[in-house]
């Protein structure tokens, strides 16, 4: 009996099962798969999580023109898809819970609402290859059987008070940790300049630019969790605008200039600086986005008799470049946890997609044109 039982055990060990499915969803001799390029490999392109810890959640979003992105959960998903619309993505894979193999998103069933715990949401959502798993998984741990549209529709729907949960939970104690480990072991003026020389790019997500710190030795002496909050802790917290262009804003900007709605001097916040020209000879300078929307559509509150024809520039600065563009071929992003010297503010861009992704990264509620904002209840 205990020959027949060894010989078993040397069978199922053997090459011919290495895929047998264990308990909980653990297999034998399955080789992770990690897409992501470079020093972001194994790292969530959206929040910078380790992969591996989370596979089990793993997504790889395929774009047109090869770009395939990975990332740890389907609220990842869902924060790509607001950056790359459907008509952008070829397709969407992941990670089979039992497998742990990659399967068609499409092909799928989901356990919605189970007693695991959810990666990057409270709602967790799992996917099964096959459906008797996932019923034979509900059976264990609850939860309800559905396909990915409606996981997908679910995440989307969370996805604002998931993003306000994250912010809170990373607030408490992870944004203070992180920034003493970056002013005290990371090298913030190599970072900057980096920025000033334009070798960032466009704004990265927190995998790409922890891949930067990593590539450019920015933290040596750290990685793993404390790399992560030196990282979040940047890309959360701390303006990117290049110093240089800081400076040239301020001499362009009159050092009387107040806000006629506020009464800030402009130039002590000229990234924020924005204004309308009314005349060859007069412009009115304002610290933000939202306090010149206020003054276009009620100038006579701030005693000025202008119609909407009187106003003949409208200029605001993208939030990344510093570049002058006309407000209404902007894009404004509303509702993020970006803040302005009078606190929330409209956040503009000249590019739609880099707005999409300061939505994502940033927890914004929407993006709005011109005419569509000044139509928005954002102001209230």
């Amino acid at each position: 009996m205990k020959k027949c039982i060894y010989v078993l055990c040397l069978l199922l060990s053997g090459p011919m099962f290495s895929g047998i499915v264990l308990a909980q969803g653990a297999t034998a001799h399955v080789k992770h798969v990690f897409i992501n390029s470079g020093s972001e490999k194994h790292f969530c392109t959206l929040c910078g999580m380790h992969l591996k810890k989370f596979y089990k959640t793993n997504y790889i979003v395929s774009l047109q023109g090869k770009d395939e992105k990975q990332v740890c959960s389907i609220h990842g998903v869902s924060a790509l898809l607001k950056e790359f619309p459907f008509s952008h993505v070829d397709a969407i894979r992941v990670v089979d819970f039992n497998t742990q193999r990659f399967i068609d998103t499409q092909d799928a069933y989901y356990v919605l609402g189970s007693n695991i715990k959810g990666t990057m949401s409270i709602t967790s959502k799992l996917a099964f290859a096959s459906k008797n798993d996932a019923l034979a998984f509900i059976k264990k741990e609850g939860g309800q059987l559905t396909r990915f549209k409606a996981a997908l529709l679910n995440a989307d729907n969370d996805f604002a008070m998931d993003n306000k949960r994250i912010f809170k939970k990373r607030s408490k104690m992870m944004y203070a940790k992180g920034e003493m480990i970056f002013k005290t072991q990371c090298d913030a003026t190599k970072l900057i300049s980096l920025q000033k020389e334009g070798q960032q790019g466009k704004h990265l997500h927190v995998g790409a630019l922890k891949a930067l710190m990593i590539d450019n030795n920015i933290c040596s002496a750290i990685k793993g969790k404390r790399l992560q909050m030196a990282a979040l802790y940047y890309h959360d917290k701390v303006l990117t605008h290049s110093p240089h262009l800081q400076a040239d804003l301020s001499r362009a900007i009159p050092k009387d200039a107040k806000c006629p709605v506020c009464g800030m001097f402009v130039y002590k916040h000229p990234h924020w600086a924005t204004w309308i020209r009314v005349t060859d000879s007069k412009i009115h300078y304002f610290d933000g986005v939202k306090d010149l929307v206020k003054f276009y559509l009620t100038p006579s509150k701030y005693g000025y008799d202008y119609k909407a024809e009187d106003f003949k520039q409208i200029v605001v600065l993208d939030y990344f470049s510093l570049q002058g563009i006309d407000a209404k071929q902007a894009y404004f992003v509303v509702g993020s946890n970006v803040s302005g010297p009078m606190g929330a503010e409209f956040i503009p861009f000249e590019n739609k997609n880099e707005a999409y992704q300061f939505l994502v990264d940033h927890r914004g509620s929407g993006v709005y044109l011109w005419a569509d904002l000044l139509k928005s209840d954002a102001l209230h």
